[in-house]
């Protein structure tokens, strides 16, 4: 049973990392392509 409840928390945390590095990803895109055709 722990070890169950283990392996779902390493998925949790790996989901979790890969969401927000995932969302820091498209704000940046976002950013860039604004300041892009701001200066552009």
């Amino acid at each position: 049973m722990k070890r169950t409840i283990g392996i779902v928390l390493i998925y949790s945390a790996a989901v979790l990392i890969m969401l927000s590095i995932l969302i820091m990803v498209g704000v940046i895109n976002v950013r860039f392509k604004y300041t892009t055709a701001a200066f552009g």
